[in-house]
């Protein structure tokens, strides 16, 4: 049997701001080694997504370049093109 979670409470959204700060420094001390996980994901196992992701939370990707076509723009176009 399931229980019924109890309807939130003043006290309830204090709790929730304790954990979000507790996660917070959590990801924060452990930012460097989940960065460095998901590139040697890339390299080994072709997880693009996770670094792109990365990149985009950064403001690393997509950035605008002059001269650049959009397709010379994507991560697509440049992880193929370190590739040849």
């Amino acid at each position: 049997m399931r229980k019924q979670k109890a309807p939130m409470s003043a006290e309830s959204s204090t709790d929730l701001g304790a954990l979000r700060l507790t996660i917070t420094e959590l990801v924060a001390r452990n930012a460097v080694a989940m960065v460095q996980q998901a590139i040697d994901a890339v390299k080994e196992e072709g997880q693009y997504q996770a670094i792109k992701y990365l990149f985009e939370m950064v403001g690393l990707y997509p950035a605008g370049a002059q001269g650049e076509s959009p397709v010379q723009k994507s991560l697509a176009w440049t992880s193929c093109s370190n590739w040849g």
